[in-house]
């Protein structure tokens, strides 16, 4: 048998195919996931965050009036409201945006204003709680901070860290002051062991929050298997004829910097080897071709197909017909240098015929003089490429 080409590459199965046109490694390709979650969890916050202010000015709005402050204290009760309002419309204002870093902008501020809104909310609480004008208010207080410490505990509690600095903010200044009273200890037992439920349910939503998510990437990733499997060849893990024949469209489509070819290419006296050999080595002849092919294109731009049977499609860019008879020619040669090995220690030769094409828009016309070439190389002596003619009609 022959012995391996000087110069032809050395074969080994890549874990993956890809099955659209290969471009040179992204280096950011690895963080892709990290930047679609953090999009996601801005989209999220603003759902959750986007109309929450609103109630704190609700809630402001209520004690003062109960407790009497728009008339005591006109301008300071004045001045919280339309803090609360601000804060309100800024939370409404604000946009997430669709790239990575609008979005981690985009969490900064908004968290910056929710727990700016908590804030104020458990620093009004202390000051009514502590003011006699409020003494009637009190009960109004407490069942305001309840409620939104509640609502933010449930709300965000996905981001455990925010959700409880949050929930503080609202809720403590009012343990803290009823415990410094140490007249309603009812009051106090009360509101802890409700603080308690709190911490418990925020706790609660943070895991249920990671189970969802952790059900949606498996799921995701479980359509993206099938998808990937409908648009590869199980045998060989390359592209199948549906992706390569929507990579050609896509090619097509290009910038058109530099001319894009088809080159269709089909094993030699395939049918001799699985006669002589048996399918099982006909399969393994199959994978060996895609392996072979798959190491001359490895630092190039491509898409290469298995169209079917022992037929292969390629798509790859030269610059003229010589640079691309180059090519198809070392991938004719590389698969005659590396012989098939069978149990046994035999080694089966595989020559290769194939027919070239330029993409030029029409992507039915350049099936057929690909084919059509193709042809010619078998009737001329197998083991050749030829070059398309003219235009062949149907």
């Amino acid at each position: 048998m022959d012995a391996p080409r000087a110069g032809a590459p050395r074969v080994r199965r890549p874990s993956t195919e890809f099955p659209y046109p290969v471009h040179r490694p992204d280096p950011d390709a690895a963080r892709l996931p990290q930047r679609d979650e953090l999009v996601a969890r801005a989209a999220a916050l603003r759902v959750k965050s986007q109309w929450g202010g609103v109630f704190y000015a609700f809630a402001w709005a209520v004690i003062a009036g109960f407790g009497g402050a728009f008339g005591a204290y006109p301008l300071a009760a004045s001045a919280v409201l339309l803090a609360f309002l601000a804060l309100a419309a800024a939370r409404i204002a604000l946009r997430p945006g669709s790239t990575p870093a609008e979005a981690a902008k985009y969490l900064r501020r908004a968290w910056a204003l929710v727990l700016a809104s908590a804030a104020l909310l458990g620093a009004i609480s202390a000051w009514a709680l502590l003011d006699p004008l409020f003494e009637d208010a009190d009960m109004v207080v407490l069942l305001c901070v309840i409620s939104l410490g509640t609502a933010f505990a449930q709300v965000y509690g996905a981001d455990r860290r925010q959700a409880y600095l949050g929930t503080a903010m609202i809720s403590l200044p009012s343990l803290l002051i009823e415990i410094a009273r140490g007249e309603a200890w009812g009051v106090v037992v009360t509101l802890a062991f409700h603080y308690l439920y709190l911490a418990g349910l925020i706790v609660q939503v943070h895991r249920e929050d990671g189970q969802r998510r952790a059900l949606e990437q498996a799921l995701r990733t479980e359509r993206d298997r099938f998808e990937a499997q409908s648009r590869t060849d199980p045998l060989t893990g390359l592209a199948n004829r549906r992706s390569f024949e929507h990579g050609v469209r896509r090619w097509l489509q290009g910038d058109g910097a530099r001319a894009c070819w088809m080159l269709v290419i089909d094993l030699d006296h395939f049918k001799r080897i699985n006669d002589t050999h048996g399918h099982p080595a006909g399969d393994a002849a199959l994978r060996h071709v895609a392996d072979v092919l798959r190491a001359r294109l490895a630092e190039r731009e491509h898409l290469l197909a298995r169209l079917g049977g022992e037929e292969f499609g390629v798509l790859f860019r030269a610059d003229d017909v010589e640079s691309a008879m180059r090519l198809a020619n070392a991938l004719r040669m590389d698969v005659g240098a590396n012989p098939l090995p069978l149990p046994g220690g035999e080694r089966v030769a595989i020559g290769l015929s194939g027919g070239l094409v330029r993409l030029d828009g029409d992507d039915a016309r350049a099936y057929r003089a690909a084919d059509a070439a193709l042809y010619r190389a078998k009737a001329g002596g197998r083991g050749r490429i030829e070059v398309a003619a003219a235009d062949p009609r149907p």
